[in-house]
């Protein structure tokens, strides 16, 4: 059982201090039981999928192999492996199944996003035990309005993956201008814990079902200022108010790649699961027509796994694209050019075109495998319907990507912030 450090203050959170729960861990040994749990994962997708939301039992598995903590600051409970380890670990996860994956890839990342508070309000987050599983909504219609030592803030956010199994939740806040027309005069972001917000069930969706994406709502709601932050200084200036709490560069790294990360890893294992299913469906089919040999020995079925996997190859170095480059940032954080808005839209740029080859990766299995496919409860199916829910997200959208990446590149304003 995680402690909290005999120097630490459970009430004013000084000097906060949380022991792991394996001091030990590593990245190798957590990717293996990411990899472990695909089977299974893939036995309980059906019943998640009908329930609509993460089961407590898959839940329960992911806290105990440690995944939560991943990019998790070591002061605080976790083990603040690198983007890679996250990166596998999730890829494999959403391989298992996709919802799973989604749910768990936002949530163990959302710890990273926790690091940036103050540190106060990090170690109220983490404390006492350093279990944390927040879903973040970036895209409601919450206001904030300033008080004395905080905001009270008002408001309703659709897309809260994995809300049923959470214990905290972040959601972002527009500031009124001064005046009634004016735009919104910061936008901010604030961790409220569950007794704070109520849920409404409106998840009734086409893929991602077990996600659980459903509505918080919170009414009138005060939320002190060490759980707040600006989260447009976070995703445009690149601060934030954590920065020199951990002596790791992870948490100093800009928000929006690890955002893009975040997405690019479901990919990834989105297009590997399609795959799987694919083969696995095709290894035990036969044509149905002269010569009536096994469909896993006609050239057609064949080229189309070869461009199946040349399309998650194509994903996956993209993917890998992105963490190098984020990764490379680490020496300029200090020193050097300062990382550009320019840059991070490039990593943008990479991102959609990554899930779009993911996408046809997920299409061509599905196409290929024939009118079998189509049945509710095989594979393929849903992934099919979880990777086109996935290219609905804001982030993948490539005619908004590419003109502002253009109109950047001309020395003109982008169309918009992100």
């Amino acid at each position: 059982m995680d402690q909290v450090s005999a120097k630490g203050s459970r009430d004013g959170f000084e000097n906060c201090t949380i022991i792991p729960p394996e001091p030990n861990l590593t990245p190798a040994q957590v990717i293996q039981r990411a990899r472990d749990l695909v089977p299974w994962l893939r036995e309980q997708a059906l019943a998640m999928e009908q329930a609509r939301r993460i089961s407590d039992e898959v839940n329960a598995r992911i806290q105990a192999a440690g995944i939560y903590r991943i990019l998790q600051p070591r002061r605080f409970g976790g083990y603040e492996f690198d983007l890679s380890t996250y990166a596998e670990v999730i890829s494999e996860i959403t391989r298992g199944d996709g919802s799973t994956g989604w749910v768990v890839s936002f949530n163990v990342a959302h710890n990273w996003w926790i690091a940036q508070l103050p540190e106060q309000g990090q170690a109220e987050i983490f404390s006492p035990d350093g279990d944390v599983r927040a879903p973040i909504q970036i895209g409601g219609v919450g206001l904030a309005k300033r008080v004395d030592g905080g905001w009270i803030i008002d408001g309703r956010w659709d897309y809260t993956s994995g809300c049923d199994v959470s214990n905290w939740l972040g959601v972002i806040c527009m500031v009124p201008g001064e005046l009634p027309d004016a735009p919104p005069a910061d936008i901010i972001m604030a961790l409220l814990p569950n007794a704070d917000y109520r849920v409404h069930d409106n998840w009734f969706v086409m893929g991602m079902r077990a996600s659980g994406s459903k509505q918080a709502i919170v009414e009138q709601l005060f939320v002190p200022e060490q759980r707040t932050l600006s989260f447009s200084i976070l995703t445009h200036r690149f601060t934030a108010p954590g920065h020199g709490v951990h002596a790791n560069p992870l948490f100093r790294l800009p928000l929006l790649p690890i955002v893009y990360v975040e997405l690019a890893a479901i990919a990834v294992g989105l297009a590997q699961a399609a795959i799987d299913a694919f083969v696995d469906l095709m290894s035990g089919k036969r044509l149905r027509q002269p010569p009536f040999i096994p469909l896993r020995e006609t050239r057609r079925t064949q080229a189309c796994l070869g461009r199946a996997v040349a399309k998650l190859e194509s994903v996956r170095a993209g993917m890998n694209e992105i963490i190098r480059r984020q990764e490379a940032r680490v020496p300029r954080l200090d020193s050097g050019p300062p990382v550009t808005d320019l840059e991070i839209r490039r990593d943008l740029l990479l991102l959609d075109e990554l899930t779009r080859l993911s996408h046809e990766c997920v299409e061509s299995c599905f196409r290929g495998a024939g009118s079998s496919a189509i049945r509710v409860g095989n594979p393929l199916e849903r992934i099919f319907r979880d990777s086109a829910t996935v290219q609905t997200h804001y982030f993948i959208d490539s005619e908004r990507t590419t003109e502002n990446f253009g109109a950047l590149s001309f020395g003109l304003p982008p169309y918009s912030d992100l």
